[in-house]
Order: structure tokens, then sequence, then C-alpha cells
């Protein structure tokens, strides 16, 4: 069947098999059995909280409704705890997908300065509040003074490098772990609320 953007009055909830729709409108509430395709444009939420709900699927999670995807640029900034750190950077970015209330986040920075800074290294900028650090690792670090950053926990703030200071434990780095031309290529994944 073709519906064509010519009038018609379906009643409410109409049911079809395979169904083709040219045109915009507004077709209330139909439920279809079979597939739906969308041959050109975007299939498009209009209310946020919305989504695809997989709930007809068994399972034990707490929701089943895919509500939120995107993808994005941010700009990622080396801190301090205390916020007295000053920088310089020849590259500074990064990327980001966030599905449902996942971010996986993509990061460069390469410092062409650095000066001051007490207390714990952060990285700061990331498009969305860390609740629950997921994990992270070092793509590649290069000409740090001493130690590379090796994981990342969430501060609260941004996220803290750490290295493994021995076999059993982690040490939170500081601005001395830095140098004026300081490298930095990283992967986190995290929870946002």
């Amino acid at each position: 069947m073709t519906i064509k953007n010519r009038g018609g009055i379906f009643g409410r909830n109409p049911t079809f098999n395979d169904v083709t729709i040219e045109g915009s409108f507004n077709v209330g509430t139909p439920n279809f059995t079979g597939d739906v395709t969308v041959t050109s444009g975007d299939l498009i939420i209009g209310t946020s909280g919305n989504g695809i709900d997989f709930s007809a699927t068994a399972g034990t999670g707490t929701s089943e409704l895919f509500s939120d995807y995107e993808q994005g640029t941010f700009t990622p900034s080396f801190t301090t705890s205390n916020a007295d750190l000053t920088s310089g950077y020849a590259s500074q970015s990064g990327t980001y997908t966030k599905i449902g209330n996942v971010v996986n986040c993509h990061g460069t920075l390469v410092l062409s300065s650095v000066s001051g800074g007490t207390g714990t290294l952060l990285i700061t900028g990331l498009p969305y509040t860390v609740s629950l650090l997921r994990g992270g690792s070092t793509g590649f670090a290069y000409n740090w003074a001493t130690h590379y950053p090796e994981s990342y926990i969430n501060s609260g703030v941004g996220i803290a490098p750490y290295y493994g200071s021995s076999a059993t434990s982690y040490s939170s780095m500081t601005s001395a772990n830095l140098t004026t031309d300081a490298q930095l290529y990283f992967f986190v994944s995290y929870i946002t609320s």
C-alpha cells in the first residue's frame, strides 16, 4: 500500500503490513507489522526523552529505551586541582560519541608552554560531566618529565591521570610530570547523568 500526501482519514491507530509514505503529514499513531524502512531522510524523535523502546525483548535492565545519540568535538585542557596551572598548546582537540548515558572521548594535548600548578594534574573540558569513569587509556605519551600517564580516575572536576608507582599501587600526577612540549593522546569512557 502507498500512502500519499493527498488527504484521507485512516481512523485512530491504523494497522498496515507493507507501507510506503510519500510526502510529509501526520498519520496519528500507526501500528506496523513487519519492517519499516526509511528510504530517504531521517527518523526524527520529536520529544526529548523519547526514543526507540526495546522493552519487548527480555532483560533485567532498569531501562530499555534508546533515547540519545550524539557525536561532537570538545577542547580538553590540562589544569590542576588548585586551578593554578598556566599552559599553552601546539595542539588541543577532542572528539566524542555519546550513546545513551555513555560518553567515549578521544583527546589530543600537545603543550607549547607550561608553568606553575600545584595539586593533582587534571584533564578538564570534557563534553559532559563525569558521573562514573568506566576506564581510560593512553594511546601515546611523549616527552613527559617523569612517568607517563597509564590510567585515569574521576576527580569530580575532570579526569585525573595516574601512573603505576609500584606493582600494587598507583600515584596521581602533578604539573612536575609535564614538560613544555609534553604530548598526550588519550581515550576515556565514562557514564554521565
